[in-house]
Parts: structure tokens; C-alpha cells; sequence
């Protein structure tokens, strides 16, 4: 049997490198947690995301659990449940204000406008409880496109380890994360400033120990013309005192 193109694919990988992503959600369904979490039969999400970018892990597809029950409500029915920074609650909220998704009392809704909708992401790397793997996730790390703290689509998320910043995560030039991109420029700007000053300070020093010089050196010159006459006086006399020893 043939298998035409085959060739020209790309092989699978195991899991890709912490990067800055741009994912598509694929869905938004409501689900509950299972029998081994600490409130089994919670009301929970599942997303799952399509890698848009960058090329090389198009493609891509990940999935995270957004759990909302608690022990004290598992079903969610209360405001109080929802309203919570940390947890399930605070990354289904921040997923769907960086894709652009507007909340309603109707789960429904929203997760049928979420379809297709686009976000940025910090995709990073955990130990499956399962089965101990290692697997990328995301863990509510979603972005805007232009959100300061987002590192940039293929930009790495590992600092070198000889020194500040983040590496890329391919092949290319090392590119600093946008949050640091303004601080570098103001810093360079300033140790420009600084160099010029301590120039002209150089300089300065330079034309005070001209001007001392000429001074020191103007100040031999009149001390010269004032002692020459006294200098005359003593040649004159002393040649006096050899003629009359001479006599």
C-alpha cells in the first residue's frame, strides 16, 4: 500500500519545551472531578486547545481541568463558590478575559462562544500524577498578544544558567522577554549618560591641568623677568670684583 507524503511529515515528539504559545480553544465542556480528587464529583471544565504558534508544534493539542466545587458546595451553586481569585475559578475567569470571552449565568453560552476563540499562553511542564510522565500543561498562564509579562510566541520560559533572562526555545537570536525590553533600553540610555559624564568630567580635569600648567608656567616666565635685573646687578659686580683682584 502506498502512503503518499508520508515522508515529508514529522515524526511525533514527547513534550515540547516552556514557551510562549498561541492556542485556539477547541471547546469548553462542563464536567466533574473524578474519584480520586479531594471532592470527587465536583463541578469542573475541561478546555481543550489547539497549538497555533509557533509552526513547528502547530498542531499541537492540550487540555486543562478548571475545578470549581468545593467541598462545602460541590455542585457550585453558590456566588461565593465562583468568586475566587485562586484555583479553578480565577484561571477559567483569566481564560476567558485574555481570549475575549464574555461571561454569563448560562454556562452554555459562553462555552459555545468559546469556540474558536484564540489565546496566548506560558506552556510549562508537570509530572502526570497518574503515571509520573512528563507532560506540558498550563496551569492558567493565559495572556494577551501584548500583555507585558507574556515572553512572546517560541520564546523560552528556562533562564540560562549563567545569568539572567530566558533563552530561545529554537534556533536564532537570543530575544529579551518583553517586560524586560524597556528596563535594557532605559538602562543602556543611562550608561550612556553616565560615560559622557565621566568624559566631560575627563575633559574637564584635563583643561584644569592645562590651565594649571600654563599658569605654573606663566607665573616661571614673570618670576624670571622680575629677577633678571637682580641677576644683571650680581653678574655686573661680580665681574667688577674680578677686574679690581686682577689690578
Amino acid at each position: 500500500m502506498k502512503t503518499p507524503g508520508l515522508w515529508k511529515g514529522t515524526a511525533a515528539q514527547g513534550y515540547m519545551p516552556p514557551m510562549g504559545v498561541k492556542l485556539e480553544i477547541e471547546s469548553i465542556e462542563r464536567t466533574e472531578t473524578g474519584e480520586g480528587a479531594q471532592t470527587p464529583g465536583a463541578r469542573a471544565y475541561r478546555a481543550s486547545y489547539r497549538i497555533l504558534e509557533p509552526p513547528e508544534y502547530r498542531g499541537r493539542r492540550l487540555t486543562e481541568w478548571f475545578n470549581i466545587g468545593t467541598k462545602e458546595d460541590p455542585k457550585a451553586k453558590r456566588d461565593e463558590t465562583w468568586n475566587r481569585q485562586e484555583g479553578g475559578p480565577g484561571k477559567l475567569l483569566r481564560l476567558m478575559e485574555k481570549a475575549g470571552i464574555t461571561p454569563t449565568d448560562e454556562d452554555e453560552e459562553w462555552m459555545e462562544a468559546a469556540e474558536g476563540a484564540t489565546v496566548y499562553a506560558h506552556v510549562g511542564i508537570e509530572n502526570d500524577r497518574r503515571n509520573g510522565q512528563k507532560r506540558n500543561n498550563v496551569n492558567g498562564r493565559y495572556f494577551a498578544e501584548k500583555d507585558d509579562d507574556f515572553v512572546g510566541v517560541g520564546e523560552s520560559l528556562e533562564a540560562p544558567a549563567g545569568g539572567r533572562g530566558r533563552k530561545p526555545a529554537r534556533g536564532g537570536h537570543q530575544e529579551e522577554p518583553r517586560s524586560a525590553r524597556g528596563e535594557s533600553r532605559t538602562k543602556r540610555r543611562e550608561d550612556d549618560e553616565d560615560e559622557e559624564k565621566r568624559e566631560d568630567e575627563g575633559n574637564g580635569d584635563e583643561e584644569v591641568r592645562k590651565t594649571a600648567s600654563a599658569r605654573k608656567g606663566g607665573d616661571r616666565r614673570d618670576e624670571d623677568e622680575d629677577d633678571a635685573p637682580k641677576r644683571a646687578a650680581r653678574s655686573g659686580g661680580n665681574r667688577r670684583d674680578r677686574d679690581e683682584d686682577e689690578d
